[in-house]
């Protein structure tokens, strides 16, 4: 937690826990099928708690944000992909306010 949010991650397989910096105590399980970090591609980004292995194997795919954005900035697209980060940002501003909880980094896993 703390460090430059640069990956999104995917969870293929296994089991997995997170726990975020302001309450270690608590954790949420990770499943598969689950996003991790996707604000780490829209915006500039810092991991709010720690991921582990939960089970004893676990795969996960990570998108390097770094390089998202420069595909996504070249893309005859760009113009979609800037929307829905704006949009990104709104909904997540939006619904954390409502809920009155600092973000993390599973939001946007729904």
């Amino acid at each position: 937690a703390g460090n430059p949010g640069e990956k999104m991650f995917f969870v293929r397989t296994g089991q997995l826990s997170y726990n975020w910096d302001g309450t270690p105590h608590i954790s949420d399980d990770v499943e598969p099928g689950a996003r991790v970090s996707e604000a780490s591609l829209w915006l500039d980004w810092e991991y709010r708690g720690r991921l582990a292995c939960a089970a004893q194997n676990s795969h996960l795919f990570q998108l390097d944000a770094i390089t998202f954005r420069k595909v996504t900035t070249r893309s005859e697209h760009a113009d979609l992909f800037s929307l829905y980060a704006r949009l990104f940002l709104r909904m997540m501003e939006a619904e954390l306010e409502a809920m009155d909880e600092d973000p993390s980094d599973l939001y946007g896993d729904d």
